[in-house]
């Protein structure tokens, strides 16, 4: 078993990451009540749909106060780590590959806006969140923080949200999210 806790940001101080087997289990640690809605909240929007650019949700298990998410392993982690060479090991990113990065993860997002029945606004696109496969194929992570709009059957209305329940990482979110706390078919 190896824990990978230095690839996490400091905002995943409640979060453990295993790789068991070629597959990643994700540990929500500790019982509060926000801790219990991100769970939820990753499981019952990554069962929803699958996307090559989305890290696949392989499983979960909610046992005595333990909750655990299984993913697929993503074998170059994450992009923060390449676009600041972390690991002495890795090559610099080239800019075509950066521009294919970017092509993909937008591709994931457009998906989210607008491949499912209801939009989904991620609220945390950082590097940290943007995983890279084995051939440098860029897959969206951690969507703890992720809300759910407007559905696409009826006309779009802004949908407010209180102050309390949004979050993210600033800086990497819509600012009609973060300024407004409106969320709309738009974004």
């Amino acid at each position: 078993m190896l824990t990978f806790t230095n690839h996490l940001s400091y905002e995943d101080w409640n979060l453990n990451l295993v790789m068991i087997e070629n597959k990643i289990v994700k540990r929500f640690c500790g019982s509060t009540e926000e801790v219990i809605k991100e769970f939820k909240n990753e499981i019952e929007l990554l069962c929803q749909f699958r996307h090559p650019n989305l890290v696949t949700l392989l499983g979960f298990c909610e046992h005595k106060g333990e909750r655990n998410t299984v993913y697929e392993y993503v074998a170059n982690g994450c992009l923060h780590d390449h676009l600041y060479c972390r690991n002495v090991k890795m090559e610099p990113l080239t800019w075509k590959q950066r521009l294919k990065i970017c092509i993909e993860a937008a591709y994931g997002l457009h998906y989210l806006h607008t491949g499912v029945k209801r939009t989904i606004f991620h609220c945390d696109i950082t590097p940290f969140n943007i995983l890279l496969d084995g051939n440098l194929v860029a897959k969206l992570a951690d969507f703890r923080f992720s809300l759910k709009g407007p559905h696409f059957t009826s006309k779009p209305k802004p949908k407010s949200i209180s102050n309390d329940s949004f979050e993210g990482t600033y800086g990497y979110v819509a600012p009609e999210i973060s300024e407004n706390k409106t969320l709309t078919g738009k974004m």
